[in-house]
């Protein structure tokens, strides 16, 4: 996907997992950990996907969405 500095990007979670397993959607950028702050970086707890708001350079790279073991 390509965006804008500055513009809101919208990233679909297509994991798929029984939600009364002991299980946790993480999103992670190049192999590390976003760090979730509910304001400008928010995950949605209904489908899971990941919303970046304000789009900067250092958002650059490879999200994806995986499942943890709790």
């Amino acid at each position: 996907m390509e965006a804008n500095v500055s513009e809101t990007v919208n990233l679909p979670c297509s994991v798929l997992w029984d939600p009364s397993s002991d299980l946790e959607v993480i999103w992670r950028k190049d192999n590390i950990n976003i760090d979730i702050d509910n304001q400008r970086i928010q995950i949605h707890e209904s489908n899971k996907s990941l919303t970046i708001n304000n789009l900067n350079h250092g958002d650059k790279g490879k999200q994806n969405c995986c499942l943890k073991v709790n």
